[in-house]
Order: structure tokens, then sequence, then C-alpha cells
């Protein structure tokens, strides 16, 4: 057994050379970025992604529109789930190798044999390596992911004659938390002319946007049973799809006479709201969580692991907070995320336990402060971008004591939540403390300043009670 797979579509499907290589896929991610929406960057990234598998002179440019997003998690995701129809041999079910590692002329991937194993333990999966020696539909994907993301272990997975129900059954088995990508491999429609593609590939997309397993058949899509596998997936855990980009040969290389279609989808979890979806009871438990997460910090023990999926869905989605701890009405300690990128209560348990002891400003809090303590947390929005062309413009587009608001500019970012509002009530003394704040001067302007705004739903309690019961309890692993 050889303990790599070899590249085998290089010089074919994409250029063998390393350096034509790389440079090709940094010339495509760049065409792409410079196609995204502003502030893409503050937007949580999708769980999952339909993405094509062609040649790149065929479909680079629309894989390189997923690619470019995918980026934005680097510094999060560590696992990707591929999976990719068997073009060139039978299987019954699904196949994984037995191999360590993928390479490609940009390097070796290694394989996640802990994710390979659980599959492993499905009845429809088989270790094979021969389905996977000549595969071009998970290899042409390798190349980009190692671009985008700096180290990543991949659980490679080859679909055969799989039923939807066993897809999906597989995915659940490797969907993991926000450290696990999932991609499905797949073409569009083959060989029609260019109207009729068009037609059929229209088609697929609003069964794709439907959430409606079972719509896309083989005619459809060469990789038909992960994309429904997908969407049974993504139907029962409520994820939200996207279409990023539909063409076909026909738009990339001007030949229109036999097609081939080529898509890009995502499907995210909706973002907690600050108004719906979270109770009084959820607050309760939040409270509680992050008591103990602070606790935990405060005796020197690490963060402490949650059972996502033991709390409400509203809880389990993802989710911005920050933690403020007081002490005699003086800010104490605060620190939090801007963006949406891990369930609510992952982030939550981080941010307490960063709170404690990693705030620059303040020394980490000590056992005999905490009966002084109040704690509060908010819950974020999404971010709306601001467009302005002076300071005042700007100011205008807030609403005093509802808005927080975050500034960036020269690698320089602070935000103040809207509860700063109840100190600092002038717009414009405001804006200048946290342009202070971000390490700027406080009349700083210039052309390339951008800002953000947000609300809050907040929420807090005294760090230390005598009686701290919940109903039902917090469950930590």
């Amino acid at each position: 057994m050889s303990s790599s797979r070899p590249a085998a579509v290089a010089g074919t499907f994409y250029p063998a050379d390393r350096q034509r290589l790389s440079d090709l896929v940094d010339r495509l991610l760049q065409h792409a970025n410079a196609l995204l929406p502003e502030a893409s960057g503050m937007a949580p990234v999708p769980k999952a992604w339909i993405v094509p598998h062609a040649g790149y002179r065929f479909s680079g440019a629309i894989a390189a529109s997923a690619y470019a997003r995918v980026q934005f998690g680097a510094q999060t995701l560590r696992r990707v789930v591929l999976l990719g129809p068997s073009h060139r041999v039978g299987i019954p079910g699904i196949a994984v190798p037995s191999v360590s590692a993928f390479d490609t002329p940009l390097g070796s991937v290694p394989l996640d044999q802990d994710n390979v194993q659980a599959l492993l333990s499905l009845p429809c999966c088989v270790a094979a390596d021969e389905p996977h020696a000549k595969e071009h539909s998970l290899e042409v994907q390798l190349p980009f992911l190692q671009k985008v993301l700096p180290e990543f272990q991949l659980t490679p997975v080859a679909i055969g004659a799989a039923s939807r129900d066993q897809v999906a059954a597989a995915l659940k088995q490797v969907w993991g938390g926000p450290e696990t990508l999932i991609l499905i491999s797949s073409d569009l429609s083959h060989y029609h002319a260019y109207e009729e593609a068009q037609r059929l590939d229209e088609q697929s997309s609003r069964a794709i946007m439907s959430l409606a397993p079972g719509r896309i058949r083989s005619r459809d899509a060469c990789g038909w049973r992960g994309v429904n596998g997908l969407l049974q997936q993504a139907s029962d855990l409520g994820l939200t799809p996207s279409t990023l980009n539909v063409l076909s040969s026909g738009d990339t290389t001007g030949r229109r006479d036999r097609v081939v279609g080529y898509g890009a989808w995502t499907f995210s979890a909706d973002a907690v709201t600050v108004d719906k979806g979270i109770t009084e009871a959820d607050e309760t438990q939040l409270l509680e969580l992050a008591r103990k997460s602070i606790a935990c910090a405060v005796a020197g023990k690490p963060v402490p692991r949650v059972a996502v999926g033991t709390f409400a869905a509203a809880l389990q989605r993802p989710g911005a907070t920050f933690v403020t701890l007081t002490k005699g009405g003086r800010l104490r300690a605060c620190l939090g995320s801007l963006r949406a990128f891990r369930p609510l209560v992952l982030d939550l348990v981080e941010r307490s336990h960063s709170t404690a002891g990693k705030d620059a400003r303040f020394p980490p809090i000590r056992r005999d402060e905490v009966a002084d303590l109040h704690m509060e947390i908010a819950i974020l929005t999404a971010p709306t971008e601001l467009h302005f062309k002076s300071a005042g413009d700007l100011l205008e587009q807030l609403l005093p004591g509802t808005d927080g608001l975050t500034i960036e500019d020269q690698g320089h970012r602070a935000t103040f939540l809207p509860k700063v509002w109840s100190e600092i009530s002038d717009p414009a003394r405001f804006l200048a403390r946290l342009r202070q704040k971000a390490g700027l001067s406080q009349d700083h302007w210039s052309a390339t300043i951008r800002a953000w705004k947000y609300q809050t739903r907040s929420f807090g309690t005294a760090l230390h009670t005598r009686n701290r019961a919940i109903t039902p309890p917090v469950k930590l692993d």
C-alpha cells in the first residue's frame, strides 16, 4: 500500500508544473476576490458548498468564486470533507481510501484518519483505493484548498450507487462543528446545446435553492447523488442555500454546440437574531454557561468543552457574543466576537474564558474579587457596512443608544457596543473616542476608513450568586 495517492490529472485538468499551477490558481482567486461583495470577510463562512470539477479552463473561475469565500475561514477551518462521484469505478455505496495523503504539484494533503474510520463504521462505506486512483472530481478541488486554507486534513469520499439516505448518513457522521467544511463536487448537465443546458441547469438551480432532495437526477448533474444527499441534510438542519454562480462551458470557452454546466452554491446556518429565537430560559442558561467558563479561567483551567447538541436550536446557530465584567460600576474586562462564525454557545464559552484572563487592558480576574463582579452578555446582529463621504455622513447613519459601531483603517480596528452610548451620548465624541480606542488620533480621517454598525441583545447578572440552579442544566463534556 502506498502511503500517498499521487496526482492523477495534473497536466490535463490543471497544470502539472508547480509554479504554473500556483500562478493560475492565484489569478483565478484574485479575479474572484475582486468580485466579492464588500464586507465579505465579516460574514460567517457557510458550512457546506457545491462546487464544479471540470478542467480549470472550463470551470476554474466558478470554483474560484466559492474558494475566495472559503479563505475567510482560514483561522477556523481545519477539516475538509469532500464528496464526489466515482466516474470510472463502480461502487455499491461509498468508498474512502486507505492511503494517508493525497498529493498535488502544490504538496501533500494529509487525510483525516478519524473521519475515515468513522465513515467505515457505516454499512454503505468500504475502504478502496481503486475508485480514488484516477478520480478527478476530488483531486481538482485540492489546489484551491491548498491555497486558501493554511492547514487542514482531508476526508475524500467517492460516491457510487449510494442512496440519498446513505449519503446523508455519511454527511451526518462527519458533519463536525465550525472546524469542518463540507464540499460536494459536481458538474451540471452534460453535452446539450447551449440553450437546452441553460434550461436544465436553471431547473437544477431552483431545486437546489428549494432544498428539494430527489429533484436532481442523473441527467441533471454527474454528482447528483452527493447533491441530493446534501440537500436532505441541509433540509433536515434548516440551512439556507445561496447561489454564487451558474454558467456553462459555452460561457467560458465560447463553444455552444455541446456544453457542460457548472454551478456553485453555499448552505449556511441562519445566524442568531437578537429579537427572536432566544427565550428568557435560554438567557439564564447562557449566563450559567458563562459563569462556569469564567470560573475555569480564574482557577487556571482550560476552556470547558461544550456538548453543543444538548442546547436549544437557537443556541446552536452561529452567534457573535461580547462578555463584559464590571466592578462597582466600572469596567473590569470586556472581550468578544464581531462576526458569527461558530455556534453561539461555543463562542460564549471561549469569550467568557478570555474575558476573565486575556483582556490586555486589565490584569486577570482574581478569585477574591469574583463576588464583587457583575457580568453582562451581549449577542450581536450581523454587521451592516456603512457608506459615507465624511464623518458627519457616517454619524447621520447611526442611531444613538441602539447601534454599536466598528471602525477599521490602516490596520487598526475597534468597536463600541451600544451600551457605550450611556457614557458617551454625543455622537461626535463617541466617534472620536472610538478612533482613539483603535489607536488612531481622535480626529483621524482618510479615504480608506471603513465602518460597520450592529445591534445587540444584552442581559446580565451578578457573577457570583448563592443559588445558580437552572432548568434544563448546562451540559459540559
